[in-house]
């Protein structure tokens, strides 16, 4: 009786944007690719940075507050550390209190505020460089783990002719540095107007990442100043800028926004496991055996904290030589069966023949000599805390 060997084959995970290839059979790392907001894990699995549970208290602009834990509701911990920095010395007061402080400043729009991280300037002048340190103030955040899909609001950016025309940047760093999607409640593309008018302006002219008061002023409030900022790519820092940009002769003069609840994901992390038995389980066919029929099974668990999409979970498999892929109908996928959770789906499935391998081959149809490899990218995503088991067969020489 001649042993199968196992070693022959290899298992690799390739994901769409890292183009990664892991030759083990047991493995977790952490996806790079990006899904769209708010699909990216459930309620259970978010976390929100909730200013409402530091209660009302004023900040330090000087003080590193360092390593703050956050929960969310499936019990995943992680911590932040807040600071602030360029002209620290030009805050200000808003609502009676030296800024930066926590607290229902303003409402956003909702009927009742919350606490929101409240900032007030009154620069030396205009500010020239938001990207500078010049008449900028900046609001740093640093998280203990890579993050994804992180979002937040920045209340009552608003314009005072002749005063303030307050300006905000977001970036966010990762693996590179990225300016944040930004959106407002009327104006897709900000552009002041409509009932009621948006008093802020985004993107645009070089604007990446940016929000400016343009027109008018938003009550405390209201909701016309309200611009949305969103990172999808995975970061381990934000970081939000407030200026002054320029609103005419006259000024500056002090002004005021507030920073709302922070919102992410954990990064999904995924578990390969890759399993072989045979496919009877009778007769001498039930051992591995020449002319045997054997089950590949590539088990994907998903331990982390949010989805992974089916085009980042590219599953590549080296054929050994002393067994032949089957190409024919076996699953849904056709060569290939997936049992997963609702949502994912099988499958497009791609061979490859020779070595090194050459893919696009067109397979037979049946047991087919020629396959020295195999590639499988199922639709839909896998959520967190799931695991998708992709079969297949093929037969001992």
């Amino acid at each position: 009786m001649r042993e199968h060997d196992e070693d022959r084959g290899r298992l690799t995970v390739g994901l769409c944007r890292a183009k990664m290839a892991l030759a083990v059979f047991l493995f977790t790392l952490a996806i790079f690719g990006h899904v769209a907001w708010a699909q990216a894990c459930t309620a259970a699995n978010r976390f929100t940075l909730d200013w409402d549970r530091y209660g009302v208290q004023n900040l330090n602009a000087g003080t590193t507050y360092a390593n703050i834990p956050l929960s969310n509701a499936a019990g995943d911990n992680i911590t932040f550390t807040l600071t602030f920095g360029g002209d620290t010395g030009d805050f200000f007061t808003s609502g009676g209190r030296q800024t930066p402080w926590i607290g229902p400043r303003f409402s956003g729009g909702a009927a009742t505020a919350e606490n929101a991280l409240n900032l007030a300037a009154q620069f030396d002048g205009y500010t020239q460089n938001i990207d500078g340190t010049t008449d900028v103030i900046t609001v740093n955040f640093q998280f203990s783990q890579t993050v994804r899909d992180l979002s937040f609001t920045v209340f009552d950016i608003d314009f005072g002719a002749g005063r303030f025309a307050d300006w905000i940047k977001a970036t966010g760093t990762g693996s590179a540095t990225y300016d944040a999607a930004v959106t407002t409640p009327y104006n897709s593309t900000g552009t002041p107007g409509g009932s009621p008018p948006s008093t802020v302006s985004i993107g645009g002219g070089g604007s990446a990442g940016q929000a400016f008061g343009v027109t008018g002023g938003s009550g405390n409030l209201d909701d016309f100043g309200n611009a949305t900022f969103a990172f999808a790519p995975p970061v381990t820092s934000i970081q939000m800028r407030y200026g002054n940009r320029n609103a005419g002769a006259g000024g500056p003069l002090n002004q005021a926004t507030a920073l709302h609840d922070i919102s992410f994901c954990l990064m999904p992390e995924i578990e390969l496991v890759k399993s072989v038995d045979t496919e009877d389980d009778s007769g001498i066919e039930r051992f591995a055996v020449p002319d045997a029929d054997m089950i590949y099974t590539l088990s994907v668990s998903n331990t982390g904290g949010s989805q992974v999409t089916g085009a980042e979970l590219v599953l590549t498999d080296l054929i050994p030589d002393d067994v032949t892929m089957f190409t024919g109908a076996f699953g849904a996928g056709g060569a290939v069966d997936l049992d997963g959770p609702t949502g994912l789906s099988c499958c497009t499935v791609e061979y490859g023949t020779g070595s090194p391998v050459v893919w696009g081959y067109s397979a037979n149809g049946g047991y087919d000599p020629a396959v020295t490899a195999i590639r499988i990218t199922p639709s839909g995503a896998l959520p967190e805390d799931t695991t998708a088991d992709f079969r297949f067969r093929v037969r001992i020489n």
